[in-house]
């Protein structure tokens, strides 16, 4: 890694775990990627060299309240994070931006329906694999 790219992945870490509060922030090589990027989204990437996954701790409370399966109080809360998932994502991308840089900011659960499957345009978490996230 480049001195300068040292710089811009310690800025967009400190800018993810601390301005959008994210308990977790990867980069994953395009290469390891490629494979695994839908149609809609290749043109879209084509000049980008990485792929960033962050993650959001779950409330305790609620994930402690659930038994035996998932409740609605879950679910709102799960639909919540998404949300505000998506919302970082943009956020992020445009920091990206205002350093020079090119984003596509992927919906943390939006699903393509193809021939009765459901697939994402990149799986996010073959990204957190690939970032060293897990």
């Amino acid at each position: 890694m480049s001195n300068t790219q040292e710089i811009n992945y310690n800025h967009l870490k400190d800018f993810a775990l601390n301005r959008l509060q994210m308990a977790l922030f990867g980069v994953a090589p395009i290469e390891r990627l490629q494979s695994e990027i839908k149609e809609e989204l290749i043109r879209a990437s084509e000049d980008m060299t990485a792929g960033i996954s962050m993650a959001m701790k779950l409330s305790d409370a609620v994930f402690d309240s659930i038994t035996d399966h998932p409740h609605r109080l879950y679910m709102h809360h799960y639909q919540t994070v998404n949300r505000y998932l998506d919302q970082a994502a943009l956020l992020l991308g445009r920091e990206i931006e205002n350093m020079g840089g090119k984003y596509v900011a992927v919906p943390a659960s939006l699903y393509l329906r193809k021939r009765g499957t459901r697939e994402s345009h990149l799986s996010h978490r073959t990204v957190a694999y690939w970032a060293g996230l897990g």
